[in-house]
């Protein structure tokens, strides 16, 4: 009752607010670079050669965008593919279909419009790429007749095989096996040519893929919220299971990739709002900023993970490719825990949950967003705004569910023990809780009630020389009060209830009210000492000389407490903050 707490002391009213912590992984941009989409990594190094156009590749270096080497074609001819050998000697491309291959000082070394091999010609390239480890190409020619798959010696300027194929697509090669990828299947090779295997799409058609060096096969097809992922060095046994590697929405894929480690999967989408989705190799999805990156993502992109994703580089635009810091993958969560503390809530009263989150750096933090909580007695503990609720003595199991992982804990509800059997501080909270709950101190009626319903003997609170006087009646320990000076209508409400320390034999300090309360929306100090007197069945009992006082919000209450010199609580004083 704002009228009522006025009464005793100018009050200024302020709003207090609280924090919440999340994890979701940020993924800041570092730096930037102009580029069509197409990256070949340099293993162990934060550089990468990508398609500028215009006939020209170069050398990126990651940590500021700028370019270290440039290679341009003679005519500034459409650039189709490249690749570059693990040794960074040679640098092969496409270019109107023919090859073209410099050394490691980006000068042109040889220029291969065709090749004669065994009564054949390969002509009109389609693509190439170096084998593991080596100065071989392994490229797709003849795109407008008989297709074929070939070897090639750079260093000998010779065919190692050529075999026949109508299996036109990208060329990815791991440490044993070449594919050989199009919207249709995937063909697998050995190095040296031979037919190993298909794997046929089992939804749609192939919108992306990627295939790593450790043989590592995950496939988007169209249709399909879920990645197929296989492994090459088990005949492509699938892992990916029913709920792994899911996306949150039916959206096209755009392009996928798989960092070198093998650990994490990239993959992007045209659409909106998903446009960007990271995962572990055990199917487990990393929840990032970039997840529904609308202003940071093109529609239409390319994707590429350095080693552990510590870089991301992801496509902005038709001309720009932003690099993306990944070194806070590090602080995603690899398990959950409820603490231990949730296995018992007080009947009546209420606990604020949290989850203790182990990130993948080995560090547990505490979070409150994000998390789905449920219980399955709700007559015993129910769940509102965030908190457990104590309903009734009995069980309950607690489940959280949190970025793909679940737990549950088992916990009970108690009975509270006696109030008089506490010591001062969990008396506090016992009292505070009963506000949060019920708008009163724990077994007293709220403010507002009707005070006609009151039985007790009578009782005053006042402060001579003033006209602060509040006529009541004693109920117990407590005092229910009505303001003299603003209900001469006699009207039938409750407007102070008032609890004093003394008679539950306590001795409160203001340090005890802080741990309990907080810091007080507004505290004052009085020049001088204000006496408040205190009857019961019309003589005094109890004289306080009120030095300082403070003033909280709770629950839509003001709770009034006022100290004597040695800073002592003398006086809880409850009304309701909407009047």
């Amino acid at each position: 009752m704002r009228k009522t707490i006025i009464s005793l002391v100018t009050l200024i009213v302020v709003s207090l607010g609280g924090s919440k912590v999340g994890a979701v992984i940020d993924l800041p941009s570092t730096a930037s670079f102009l580029s069509e989409g197409h990256y070949e990594l340099i293993s162990g190094k934060d550089l990468a050669w990508t398609n500028l156009g215009s006939g020209k590749i170069a050398l990126i270096d990651l940590k500021n965008g700028e370019k270290i080497q440039t290679i341009q074609t003679q005519y500034n001819s459409n650039i189709k593919e490249f690749s570059i050998s693990d040794d960074q000697k040679y640098i092969a491309l496409i270019d109107s279909s023919r090859i073209r291959i410099y050394d490691e000082f980006a000068e042109l070394v040889q220029t291969i419009d065709s090749i004669n091999y065994k009564e054949e010609t390969l002509e009109n390239f389609y693509d190439v790429t170096f084998l593991p480890g080596s100065h071989t190409l392994i490229g797709l020619a003849n795109k407008y007749k008989n297709g074929k798959l070939f070897g090639y010696d750079v260093n000998q300027g010779t065919i190692t095989f050529s075999r026949g194929t109508d299996h036109l697509g990208e060329i990815l090669i791991s440490n044993d096996k070449i594919a050989v990828i199009n919207s249709k299947d995937a063909y697998f090779y050995s190095h040296d040519g031979n037919y190993d295997t298909v794997i046929h799409p089992e939804n749609g058609d192939i919108k992306a893929y990627d295939f790593n060096k450790d043989s590592l096969l995950v496939l988007g097809e169209s249709g399909s919220k879920q990645l197929k992922v296989y492994d090459g060095k088990q005949d492509f046994k699938k892992i990916s299971t029913p709920m792994s590697f899911m996306n949150e929405s039916l959206r096209e894929y755009e392009d996928i990739d798989i960092d070198e480690s093998g650990q994490f999967i990239a993959t992007t989408y045209d659409g909106y709002p998903d446009k960007f989705s990271l995962f572990e190799r055990s199917g487990k999805k990393i929840f990032t900023t970039l997840d529904s990156g609308t202003d940071t993502i093109y529609p239409s992109t390319s994707i590429e993970l350095t080693k552990d994703a510590k870089k991301i580089l992801i496509r902005k635009d038709y001309e720009e490719t932003l690099v993306m810091d990944g070194r806070n993958i590090i602080k995603r969560p690899v398990a959950i825990n409820i603490p231990k503390e949730n296995q018992e809530v007080i009947m009546g009263t209420s606990k604020s949950l949290s989850l203790e989150v182990t990130q993948a750096d080995g560090k547990k933090v505490t979070i409150t967003e994000g998390i789905k909580w449920a219980t399955n007695s709700p007559t015993n503990a129910y769940l509102k705004s965030n908190q457990l609720i104590g309903k009734s003595i009995g069980t309950y199991t607690l489940k959280a569910t949190y970025e793909g992982y679940t737990t549950r804990i088992e916990g009970k509800v108690v009975a509270p023990p006696k109030l008089s059997s506490l010591k001062d501080v969990p008396w506090l909270k016992r009292h505070r809780q009963g506000i949060l709950t019920n708008k009163s101190f724990e077994g007293a009626i709220a403010p507002n009630a009707s005070y006609k319903k009151i039985s007790g003997v009578s009782g005053k609170l006042s402060i001579p020389n003033t006209d602060a006087v509040w006529i009541g009646k004693w109920k117990g320990n407590i005092l229910y009060s009505r303001d003299s000076s603003v209900n001469e209508n006699n009207t039938d409400q409750i407007d102070l209830v008032v609890m004093l320390p003394s008679l539950e034999k306590r001795t409160l300090t203001k340090n005890e009210v802080k741990e309990v309360f907080g810091k007080a929306t507004k505290t004052y100090t009085n020049k001088k000492p204000l006496t408040y007197h205190i009857d019961k069945s019309k003589k005094t009992f109890a004289k306080y000389k009120i030095y300082n006082a403070s003033v909280y919000h709770v629950n839509g209450q003001y709770l009034y407490i006022a100290f004597d010199k040695n800073d002592h609580v003398r006086l809880f004083a409850l009304s309701s903050l909407n009047e």
